[in-house]
C-alpha cells in the first residue's frame, strides 16, 4: 500500500511575493523620476529667472557697463547649475542608495523565506514519522524515529536522485535502513546473500564501490528505486507500508 502524500503544513505564494516586491520596486523607481522631475522644474526655473534679471538689468545699466553685468550674470548662473547639479546628483545617489537597501532587504526577506519554508518542509516528515511509527510500525522497528533528523541531513541529494513525490518516503527508509549514517554496514545480510549491506541505503553487494559517499550511495538506489519500486528494501517498506 503506498503511502499518501499529505499536504504541507503551511503554503506559500511565490508567485504573489514576487509581485509585491515588484510593486515595491516600482514605487521606487517612480519616487526617483519624481525626485528628478522636481530638480528640472526648479532648474527651469532657476533659469528663466535669470533670463528675465538679465533683461530687466540691460535696460537700467549703460552701454559701456553692459559686458560687465552680463559677465557677472554668468558667474550666478554658473554657480546656481553647479548648485543644482550636485544637489541632483545627491538626490539620486540617495535615492539610488535606497534602492539598493531596499533590494537587498527583499533579497534577506526572501532568503528567510525558503529557509522558513524548508524548515516547514522538514518538519513535516517528522511529523510524517512520528505518524508512521506510532500508527503503523511494529515495535521493532520504532527505533528509526530518532533517526529521521540524521537522514534530513541527506534531503538535498534525496531530491536531486528520487522522484519529488517520494521524498519523504526515502528519507524514512533511509532512517529505518541505516539511521542516516553513511558508514553503516550490515554484516548479517552477509549470511544470507554472501555480501553485506552498504551506507544510506543498505545496498546489498560487493564493496567494489565508493558506497560511503552519500550522493553515490543515494544515486544508486535511486537506480535500483526506478527499477523496483521499494522492494529492495523490502523489510522497511513493508513496515513503513510502501510496498
Amino acid at each position: 500500500m503506498k503511502k499518501p502524500i499529505k499536504e504541507p503544513i503551511v503554503t506559500i505564494n511565490w508567485q504573489e511575493l514576487i509581485k509585491d516586491i515588484l510593486n515595491v520596486l516600482k514605487f521606487l523607481e517612480q519616487v526617483i523620476v519624481f525626485v528628478l522631475k522636481i530638480i528640472i522644474k526648479i532648474a527651469t526655473f532657476l533659469v528663466l529667472g535669470m533670463l528675465i534679471s538679465y533683461k530687466g538689468l540691460r535696460k537700467l545699466c549703460k552701454d559701456k557697463i553692459e559686458g560687465f553685468w552680463f559677465f557677472v550674470l554668468i558667474i550666478i548662473f554658473v554657480a546656481i547649475l553647479k548648485f543644482v547639479l550636485t544637489y541632483a546628483n545627491e538626490e539620486i545617489g540617495k535615492a539610488k542608495e535606497e534602492v539598493k537597501k531596499e533590494k537587498q532587504k527583499q533579497e534577506q526577506f526572501l532568503k528567510q523565506f525558503k529557509d522558513i519554508e524548508q524548515k516547514i518542509d522538514d518538519l513535516q516528515v517528522y511529523i510524517d514519522a512520528e505518524n508512521t511509527t506510532e500508527n503503523s510500525l511494529s515495535p521493532s522497528l520504532t527505533r528509526f524515529k530518532g533517526n529521521i533528523g540524521n537522514s534530513i541531513r541527506w534531503k538535498e541529494l534525496v531530491k536531486k536522485y528520487f522522484p519529488s513525490e517520494q521524498v519523504d518516503n526515502a528519507l524514512l527508509v533511509m532512517a529505518c535502513e541505516s539511521g542516516g549514517n553513511p558508514e553503516a554496514i550490515n554484516k548479517d545480510d552477509a549470511k544470507i546473500t554472501g555480501h553485506c549491506s552498504y551506507g544510506l541505503f543498505q545496498i546489498n553487494g560487493p564493496d567494489n564501490w565508493e558506497w560511503d559517499n552519500p550522493e553515490k550511495n543515494i544515486s544508486k538506489a535511486s537506480t535500483m528505486f526506478l527499477a523496483r519500486g521499494w522492494r529492495p528494501w523490502f523489510n522497511c517498506s513493508k513496515e513503513l507500508k510502501l510496498i
